[in-house]
């Protein structure tokens, strides 16, 4: 049986993470950020449920209301995604598909 692919969204990238699966697929120490918006979670270094953007049909997150040093940690953590896992596409409100 083939393993289904694991994706999460930084600052609007989506990162496919499937390679990383032992932490951000089912039972990962990460698995909460996967499906899901995570850059406020990963700025606060935070695993509560609402720091997750769960409702895409909702409201993406505003990095604009990240302080400077929740922002530092956010570039980071966008930096490593990047160093080690493909950006499969961006993350979009529901209704601005088309901006």
């Amino acid at each position: 049986m083939a393993s289904s692919s694991v994706y999460l969204a930084v600052r609007g990238k989506v990162f496919d993470v499937s390679s990383g699966r032992n932490f951000y697929g089912p039972g990962g120490p990460y698995e909460n950020f996967a499906g899901r918006d995570a850059s406020q979670g990963l700025a606060k270094g935070s695993f509560d449920p609402e720091m997750l953007t769960e409702d895409l049909n909702a409201k993406l997150y505003d990095v604009g209301q990240l302080d400077e040093g929740e922002m530092d940690a956010l570039r980071g953590w966008e930096e490593r995604f990047s160093e080690k896992y493909l950006v499969v596409g961006k993350l979009v409100a529901v209704g601005e598909e088309k901006q």
